[in-house]
């Protein structure tokens, strides 16, 4: 998870909270920066931006007129993801009342993400559908799943890419693709990786884990049309079983996990 701790010219405050934080937390990535152009000019510090507000799961500001600030130059952008500790500018760096105080205020085992994988046959993209088509159109060819380009030209299931979009973008959660291969055809390999690319771009390709045992990964929830097989029956977190009664499409999925 991305944390962005702020002060006025990043020298005392979110300097302290940056380096306490970061040894505390380190799965985390954290950072700091003074809001202040003149201040953080004099003293050669870092000046926040708004590709570092862009990027933070959450920020952490000292003051009110922090939080103030921020919002006059980004009309109420990034606010729901904006904490204020209420932090004085009265100390200075590392000073052992600062680290009290930040430990008091501030708890990151609270706000991490929850990690939710999500199967791709028949859950992302229409698997079945294309089988029984080519199936009706070739019947001759008695693995249609084997020809070239059965998997990358898998056609989306409905609101799959915009429910994932959602999922990318929340505080909530870190999702990862976490799809089966068919390990006998190392076609689907290469075009399970341009699908995702063509339909949810370079961000989930980043997020794409290919295994035959999906036991092997930990994490809150995976969803997945399929209970057992491959793994499933083993996974430590909650399945989501796409397609039963209780999550039949995506828009389930959605209200499910309150996006």
């Amino acid at each position: 998870m991305n944390i962005l701790f702020l002060c006025t010219s990043n020298i005392n405050r979110s300097k302290t909270a940056e380096h306490y934080f970061s040894i505390k937390y380190p799965y985390h990535s954290i950072g700091s920066a003074g809001l202040s152009k003149k201040y953080c000019s004099k003293h050669k510090s870092k000046l926040c931006t708004e590709d570092m507000l862009e990027q933070a799961d959450w920020i952490y500001v000292m003051e009110s007129l922090h939080l103030l600030r921020i919002q006059h130059y980004t009309q109420n952008k990034y606010t729901a993801k904006i904490i204020n500790l209420d932090i004085e500018d009265i100390y200075s760096y590392m000073q052992k009342e600062l680290i009290e105080t930040l430990k008091m205020k501030v708890n990151l085992d609270d706000i991490s993400k929850k990690v939710i994988y999500i199967d791709m046959d028949d859950t992302l993209c229409d698997y079945s559908g294309a089988h029984l088509s080519a199936k009706r159109l070739r019947p001759h060819i008695k693995f249609p799943q084997s020809e070239p380009g059965f998997f990358h030209e898998l056609l989306p299931i409905p609101n799959a890419v915009k429910v994932m979009n959602l999922l990318l973008q929340s505080i909530n959660y870190d999702p990862f693709i976490l799809t089966a291969p068919s390990v006998m055809n190392p076609l689907c390999y290469t075009e399970k990786r341009t699908w995702v690319e063509q339909y949810l771009g370079m961000d989930y390709v980043n997020r794409l884990i290919i295994s035959p045992r999906k036991e092997l990964l930990i994490g809150d929830f995976l969803i997945d049309d399929y209970t057992h097989g491959k793994g499933q029956e083993f996974f430590k977190g909650e399945i989501l079983h796409f397609g039963s009664d209780d999550i039949p499409d995506w828009s389930a999925i959605k209200s499910k996990l309150d996006l």
